[in-house]
C-alpha cells in the first residue's frame, strides 16, 4: 500500500489521541450527570 507524500505519522497520531480525549470526557461527563441526578432524586 502506498502512502501519499503529506502522510504524517505523528498527526494521526495526535488526531487519535484527541479523539480519545474528547470521548473520555463525554464518557465522564455522562456519568457525572447521571450520577449527579440519581443523588437528586434521592
Amino acid at each position: 500500500m502506498h502512502l501519499s507524500s503529506d502522510f504524517e505519522p505523528e498527526r494521526v497520531g495526535k488526531l487519535s489521541f484527541i479523539m480519545v480525549v474528547l470521548r473520555v470526557r463525554l464518557a465522564l461527563r455522562d456519568r457525572f450527570q447521571s450520577s449527579f441526578l440519581s443523588t437528586n432524586e434521592q
